[in-house]
């Protein structure tokens, strides 16, 4: 008889154990503990069950009462009283004792009113023997909670940084259009400025010959001698007028490419150009070559405005930090086709860097120079040729010897 009470005892163990080992993949600490309860119920049919949580850290202690009506604080006073790691119920016909984790209290269990009370003994028995695993599901579940709340913390932050992120690089093409437009006025500026005093030598012309003529002294010579003027001034304004119908189509490319992604085939020479014509007016009055020497005559099929960032941010990087300080230098720009793939070189003559300002040079938000620069312009460059070219960026400098950036462009630069 004493046998078939054992393996009893051992087949209820094992069902207990297995029914919590099922409970490790709670989500959270309330659906940990429903479940444990439901278990208690299951295994001991009491008239009154009472499960009190102690809180985490600064947090309130919770009461839990699945099958009967009382007030928590009674509940929560009643439970806190009861100092010893297990003990009988006030009414006998129960049992209270003390769930932990790792000897770190978890919450105090009363289970009450059993239905068959002859064997609290043994349910308390298995109550004590289930406890530990008790403490561990409802560990692991406060242990998810807190991860999940990382987790959704993490991607918040993290979507918050991209979407900054984005604000800055759209900043940053803004400031280029900006650059665009004072790069517009200046480059036309001239055209326009000759067909204006052209024009206006032709008016005072014509003036001098109409007043000739109304008074009969136009001579044969004064006629044709206006006609060669008109002839040679008009050929003066067509050419200066086309000169700034070009200037415009170039920077009208050059800022539709930097505010879109468009996918179309131009030349590589030309294109360079136009973006450095463009950003005349930002480099001042330094007085820096800049040379493009290309082996040949170099055609792209890919993102215009990808190239055009990347040369931007390379001139402005070396106008902002390699010649601050100095009034002269030198850029040479170079392309090449080389087994398949296009090879651009960037160099000038500039301050150089120090080996820790190159190893961070294309990281986000490193700058040297806070004050005129976001720390961004390298980075984007450095992420445009490695992602969106699917290319390779290599920095060369030290103290003293300027930069050298050579990038290495897949598919001969296409897409």
């Amino acid at each position: 008889m004493e046998n078939n009470n054992t393996d009893k005892q051992i087949s209820e163990y094992a069902m207990a154990l297995d029914l919590l080992g099922k409970m490790t993949n709670c989500t959270s600490e309330k659906e940990a503990i429903d479940r444990i309860l439901e278990l208690f119920i299951m295994l001991f049919s009491p008239g009154r069950l009472t499960f009190l949580c102690f809180g985490q850290a600064d947090q309130k202690n919770s009461v839990y009462l699945p099958l009967h009506t009382e007030t928590h604080n009674e509940a929560e006073s009643r439970l806190l009283a009861c100092t010893a790691p297990h003990s009988w119920t006030k009414s006998n016909t129960g049992f209270i004792f003390k769930i932990e984790y790792n000897d770190e209290p978890m919450g105090m269990m009363e289970v009450d009113a059993l239905a068959f009370v002859k064997y609290r003994k043994s349910y308390l028995n298995l109550a004590l023997s289930i406890g530990d695993v008790c403490g561990l599901v409802i560990e692991n579940a406060r242990r998810y909670e807190k991860i999940t709340e990382q987790k959704n913390n993490l991607t918040l932050t993290l979507e918050k940084l991209k979407k900054t992120q984005d604000q800055l690089v759209e900043s940053e093409k803004m400031a280029a259009l900006g650059t665009l437009v004072a790069g517009v006025a200046h480059e036309i500026n001239t055209p326009v400025g000759v067909c204006v005093t052209a024009v206006s030598s032709m008016v005072n012309k014509n003036h001098s010959l109409e007043k000739l003529f109304y008074s009969k002294k136009m001579k044969r010579s004064d006629l044709e001698g206006f006609i060669q003027f008109t002839d040679d001034t008009g050929g003066l304004v067509l050419k200066n007028l086309k000169r700034a119908g070009d200037l415009i189509n170039g920077f009208k490319q050059v800022s539709v490419d930097q505010m879109t992604d468009q996918l179309r085939r131009f030349s590589l020479e030309p294109y360079f150009r136009d973006v450095i014509r463009s950003l005349k007016p930002k480099f001042g009055k330094k007085n820096v070559e800049i040379c493009l020497a290309f082996q040949e005559i170099i055609e792209v099929t890919s993102y215009p405005g990808f190239y055009s960032q990347i040369l931007t941010n390379l001139l402005v990087n070396s106008f902002v930090h390699g010649y601050k300080g100095k009034d002269s230098g030198k850029i040479m720009i170079s392309a090449a086709k080389q087994k398949g793939n296009l090879v651009i070189q960037y160099t000038d003559d500039g301050n150089g860097m120090t080996m820790e300002n190159k190893t961070r040079v294309f990281d986000p938000f490193f700058t040297t120079n806070k004050k005129d620069g976001t720390g961004l312009g390298m980075h984007i460059v450095y992420n445009i040729v490695t992602q969106k070219l699917n290319g390779t960026i290599s920095c060369e400098s030290s103290p003293g010897n300027g930069v050298n950036f050579k990038i290495i462009l897949p598919h001969e630069g296409g897409i």
